[in-house]
């Protein structure tokens, strides 16, 4: 059998943990202000202690606390997220009755499409209205080309003369 650690055995243990916890003092300084008198221990047995005993517990504390805080986030992420869905239902409602307008709709869009990160920024939503938008949009196109198409022509003609 195995010699008992003479850290764990020491009365101050939890003072000692603590500092070793915290690094607010050197393993030296740990040993010279505990490992004295009555309960000695060397600095290589106070490295055994944080390697075998306290590191493994800390360690083990940390991923509890890890996966606690991605629990707790990925509640409060799917309650937002039923919250905004409840909303949006809520304003479809709404808007059929005829009792709210567009924005609040298109702000609540918004703001589920950013708690899902589907945007980093809030979307630009454009509504036209009329038939034969793709007519009216590739008419523009064209009435541009050509004033830019006459404009180079001026251009070239000013040159001439």
């Amino acid at each position: 059998m195995g010699r008992l650690c003479k850290i764990c055995c020491h009365p101050k243990v939890v003072e000692i943990n603590q500092h070793l916890i915290k690094r607010d003092l050197t393993l030296k300084q740990i040993q010279e202000k505990y490992g004295r008198g009555d309960h000695p221990f060397s600095i290589s047995a106070l490295q055994r202690h944080w390697i075998n005993h306290v590191k493994p517990e800390v360690e083990k504390a940390q991923r509890k606390m890890q996966r606690q805080i991605k629990s707790d986030a990925e509640k409060q992420y799917i309650d937002d997220l039923e919250a905004l869905n409840r909303i949006i239902s809520q304003l479809d409602e709404l808007l059929a009755e005829g009792r709210i307008s567009l924005t609040h709709i298109l702000k609540a869009i918004q703001l589920r499409m950013q708690l899902l990160g589907e945007t980093a920024a809030p979307p630009e939503i454009v509504i036209r209205w009329g038939l034969g938008l793709k007519q009216d949009e590739a008419q523009e196109e064209q009435a541009i080309e050509e004033e830019e198409v006459i404009k180079k022509r001026e251009e070239v003609l000013k040159l001439i003369v």
